[in-house]
């Protein structure tokens, strides 16, 4: 085997070896608190067993088995997701209808259902309006949307002034 294809060889094992070893610490590092279901709420427990958070929750979220990222964590309340911190308290009330992701580099991501109706004019003659459906963006820790958000697929629906609508193009 060349010089060079050791040296590559190294490199590669080295460079594998450190993201193995750098993936596995920021896991753990994560994986602090766990969820846990009693009486019906959800609540959180640290590694030793120990309720950290009360259960007052109707449920939690995770990714990959990882409930909290960043210091926060996904729950619901009623109808609606928001974020607590690691004593339990609201950092993000509950206002998505949908279950948004864990924080990653200080965003996460999210998706709100529209319920807006864009009244820019009218768009055919029966003076239909516009409902975008659903969006995705990003938000920060203060759960503003941040960039620009995009639609999860491209679809409209025609709605009229007594709620009927029809599927768009």
């Amino acid at each position: 085997m060349s010089r060079f294809k050791k040296k590559y060889l190294s490199f590669i094992c080295c460079s594998l070896l450190t993201f193995v070893l750098y993936t596995a610490n920021a896991c753990a590092q994560n994986q602090d608190y766990f969820p846990v279901r009693q009486n019906g709420k959800i609540g959180f427990i640290d590694k030793t067993g120990t309720m950290v958070i009360s259960p007052r929750f109707d449920s939690a979220s995770t990714e990959d088995d990882v409930a909290c990222s960043e210091g926060l964590a996904v729950v619901k309340l009623g109808s609606r997701w928001g974020y607590i911190d690691m004593v339990g308290e609201f950092v993000i009330q509950p206002k998505f209808e949908f279950t948004p992701g864990l924080f990653h580099d200080g965003l996460a991501q999210a998706v709100i259902k529209s319920t807006d109706i864009e009244k820019k004019g009218p768009l055919d003659p029966s003076q239909k309006y516009i409902v975008n459906e659903e969006t995705l963006g990003f938000i920060n820790k203060t759960g503003e949307f941040v960039g620009e958000l995009k639609f999860i697929e491209e679809r409209t629906r025609f709605v009229d002034e007594h709620g009927k609508g029809a599927k768009g193009r």
